[in-house]
C-alpha cells in the first residue's frame, strides 16, 4: 500500500506557473516588510516590491477569488491551482478604501496584465506604513517558489517569481466519536477577517490535532486556509461561530475565539 502509493505521488506531474511583476518597482525579500504577519512568511512565501507605479496588474492568468473591502488586496487563482496574494501597501486597510479603485470584479478570469485596480500612491505614502506591495504565493495552496527576481528594479511583465507545486499534507478526518466544540461570538478585530488575522488565526490551529471551521454568512471555511478565511468578509461586530473536532477541539476553539474577540489589527 505504501509503495503504491509513494509510486502515485512520484507520477503526479510537477504543475509550474510564472508570476510576472504586477507593478513597475525595487523587488526586495518579503523578510524586508516592516510587519511580522508578512515577514514571517504567516501568509506564505514571496518577494515584496517597492512601487513606481500605481496600476496593479495580474501577474497570470487566474481568477479573481477574494477582494478585499478596502479594495486594498486581491487574491488571484490560477488554472493549476496555485493562489497568489498581492496587497498593495502596509497597513493600508486603514484608509478605508480611500485612494483605491477597482478594474476587475471578484469571481472574474483575468488574464496575465490585465489592471486589476489602481491606487494613489502619494496618498498611500503618506497615511499607510509602508507603499512595499507584497506578492505572496499562499501558504495553504500547495506551491514553493523555485525562482525568484530579488533586489532588482523591475517593468510590469518582468518575470517576478516561478513557483512548482508539492506534495501537501492532508489532515486526518476527525475520528467518529471525537469531541466537538462549538462557540458563538462576535468579532472584536478591527476592520474583521481580513489578511493579517486570517493568517494568524490559520498559524494558530496549523500544529492541532483538529478540524476547525469558522461559519459566517450562512457559509464557512476551514480555519487552517488563509484565503478561505478572508472569503468570508466578516467585519467587526458580525457573529460568526467556530466548531472544532477532534482531540485539540477545545484548545482550537479557544485559541481562535481570543483572537477574534480581542483588538488584533
Amino acid at each position: 500500500m505504501g509503495a503504491r502509493l509513494g509510486a502515485a505521488l512520484a507520477m503526479t506531474p510537477v504543475r509550474t506557473v510564472r508570476l510576472l511583476a504586477p507593478l513597475a518597482g525595487w523587488s526586495t525579500p518579503l523578510e524586508e516588510a516592516p510587519d511580522e504577519v508578512f515577514a514571517r512568511g504567516l501568509l506564505g512565501d514571496g518577494l515584496a516590491i517597492d512601487p513606481t507605479s500605481a496600476t496593479l496588474c495580474a501577474p497570470c492568468d487566474g481568477e479573481l477569488i477574494v477582494i478585499a473591502a478596502a479594495r486594498h488586496a486581491v487574491t488571484l487563482r490560477t488554472p493549476q491551482g496555485c493562489e497568489v496574494l498581492l496587497h498593495v501597501g502596509i497597513d493600508s486597510v486603514e484608509l478605508g478604501g480611500q485612494g483605491f479603485e477597482l478594474h476587475a470584479q471578484q469571481g472574474a478570469r483575468v488574464r496575465a496584465g490585465e489592471r486589476l485596480l489602481s491606487f494613489d500612491l502619494d496618498l498611500l505614502a503618506r497615511r499607510a506604513r509602508s507603499v512595499l506591495t507584497p506578492v505572496i504565493v499562499t501558504a495553504d495552496s500547495g506551491f514553493r517558489i523555485v525562482r525568484r527576481s530579488s533586489g532588482c528594479e523591475l517593468a510590469v511583465g518582468n518575470l517576478l517569481m516561478e513557483v512548482a507545486s508539492q506534495a501537501q499534507e492532508v489532515s486526518a478526518p476527525a475520528a467518529p466519536g471525537d469531541a466537538t466544540t462549538v462557540r458563538r461570538l462576535k468579532v472584536g478585530v478591527e476592520h474583521g477577517i481580513y489578511t493579517r488575522p486570517a493568517a494568524l488565526l490559520a498559524d494558530a490551529v496549523r500544529s492541532l490535532a483538529a478540524d476547525v471551521r469558522i461559519a459566517a454568512h450562512g457559509r464557512e471555511a476551514n480555519a487552517r486556509s488563509i484565503v478561505a478565511l478572508m472569503a468570508l468578509g466578516v467585519e467587526r461586530g458580525e457573529e460568526i461561530e467556530i466548531r472544532a473536532t477532534g482531540p485539540d477541539a477545545t484548545v482550537a476553539v479557544q485559541a481562535l475565539a481570543a483572537l477574534l474577540s480581542g483588538t488584533l489589527s
